[in-house]
């Protein structure tokens, strides 16, 4: 039993459209890794985590020139920075967090309750429904530029064709 209720489903429908988006993501990734040429990556890079995946196909556009593939380094490096936080959201639940008001002038204190995913791993992680639905739009918005990124840099690299 959850420790708290979501019955209007408003985090179910933000973590849904984040994990979603990272889904979309990891498609991809695993399709760029399997038409990059193989000398340029191990034969088990599909097989790793999506933050080497991620780290390998970085290496494998570094040295490259042409624009679409500088672009499509640009995607990579800033879906880096969501790992974290993917990993924060996909396997944490909702807690209340509570903090105490208190101006030193009056006989009362005010408890504050709030809503949030927290790191079970480091409590001080923390991310309020506000946050999480930006991060979902960032994430849907990152997904679909990586996509069409990586589909325009095996075009002008002539690789293999890409096919989302």
């Amino acid at each position: 039993m959850a420790l708290y209720s979501d019955p209007d489903e408003v985090w179910a429908l933000a973590v849904g459209r984040f994990v979603v988006a990272f889904g979309d993501i990891e498609h991809t990734a695993i399709r760029c890794l399997e038409k990059i040429p193989r000398e340029a990556l191990p034969s088990d890079a599909a097989g790793i985590p999506l933050t080497r995946r991620l780290k390998r196909l970085r290496e494998a556009l570094i040295p490259l020139e042409e624009a679409s593939a500088c672009q499509l380094l640009h995607v990579v490096g800033a879906l880096q920075d969501f790992v974290v936080s993917r990993n924060l959201i996909a396997h944490n639940g909702i807690r209340l967090a509570g903090h105490i008001e208190d101006d030193g002038m009056s006989e009362t204190v005010t408890l504050r309750l709030r809503s949030m995913l927290i790191s079970a791993k480091d409590p001080a992680l923390r991310v309020t429904l506000d946050d999480l639905r930006r991060s979902a739009d960032d994430v849907e918005e990152l997904a679909w530029r990586f996509t069409t990124s990586a589909a325009a840099a095996f075009a002008e690299l002539s690789w293999v064709d890409y096919d989302p």
